[in-house]
């Protein structure tokens, strides 16, 4: 399962993934780009894409995506928490609202589904969860003040996730990104 599988780093991670044998569900809020993702990989490579329109700042959806990941191929091997982003706000047109859909997006969608994965991937004893971070959770960035809160918050997250998970067999890891095409 690869959220943000649209674009970007979803999308090649998608496809390297079913480069070396795997079959992806792809995730994301706009379909079309899912679409062509989708086409993309089973034309390179004979394997099977699942799209399923999913906005990760909504918790139902996100189970939904786990749930229905589980009933199209019958388990879940990695789980990639790659949707995010940022929006850019002098420090003074920073407000509330805006801080929390930062971390609904860049954070809580992590956790919601991970823990709705994890279950399923202990039953097994085996399963991995990938969350993609960025330089900004350890730089100072006044204009993506909540994204670079919402990134340092994924890291922690996924260092309390690996010793949680780690007895059952499961790996949970975070790749700090930086600058990309």
């Amino acid at each position: 399962v690869v959220t943000g599988g649209g674009t970007g780093i979803g999308a090649a991670t998608a496809m390297l993934f079913a480069r070396h044998g795997a079959d992806v569900v792809l995730a994301s809020r706009k379909v079309e780009n899912l679409e062509r993702v989708k086409a993309n990989v089973e034309a390179a490579t004979g394997r099977q894409a699942h799209v399923v329109a999913t906005d990760v700042r909504d918790v139902e959806q996100c189970e939904h995506l786990i749930d229905e990941s589980l009933a199209t191929f019958g388990r879940v091997d990695v789980l990639v928490n790659n949707a995010g982003g940022s929006h850019s706000y002098t420090f003074e047109d920073w407000n509330a609202e805006r801080f929390q859909n930062m971390l609904d997006l860049n954070l809580k969608s992590a956790f919601v589904l991970s823990q709705r994965v994890a279950p399923h991937m202990v039953e097994r004893g085996s399963g991995a969860i990938v969350n993609i971070s960025s330089g900004a959770a350890v730089s100072a960035l006044p204009i993506h003040t909540a994204y670079g809160a919402a990134k340092a918050g994924l890291e922690n997250l996924t260092q309390n996730f690996a010793a949680a998970l780690a007895p059952h067999g499961i790996r949970v890891n975070c790749v700090r990104v930086g600058a990309i095409k």
